[in-house]
């Protein structure tokens, strides 16, 4: 889940969420949410943290590790299913 969407989604403001990770400043919460700057390790733990897991370094990074396994399988799928469409299965008996 994206910064964003969780503040959205919580109803925080920037600046209540800059007071819950120790940030001095809203303009930083809002940075990390929009994704024009991203945490350093310390914040981004404090933010995993406050967001109860729910945000994660990969949310910044934009890696979804169980999404591409996913998508990487249906992908295999398919190509495995267009492979065996045109093979000749007469051939094999």
């Amino acid at each position: 889940m994206t910064l964003q969407d969780y503040l959205v989604r919580e109803g925080l403001s920037y600046t209540a969420f800059a007071a819950l990770i120790g940030a001095r400043f809203p303009s930083t919460a809002e940075r990390y949410a929009k994704g024009l700057v991203i945490p350093g390790r310390a914040m981004m733990t404090r933010i995993f943290w406050v967001t109860n897991r729910e945000v994660t370094p990969n949310d910044f990074y934009g890696l979804h590790p169980l999404e591409d396994k996913v998508e990487a399988a249906t992908a295999s799928s398919h190509s495995d299913a267009a492979d065996m469409s045109g093979a000749d299965l007469g051939a094999a008996a």
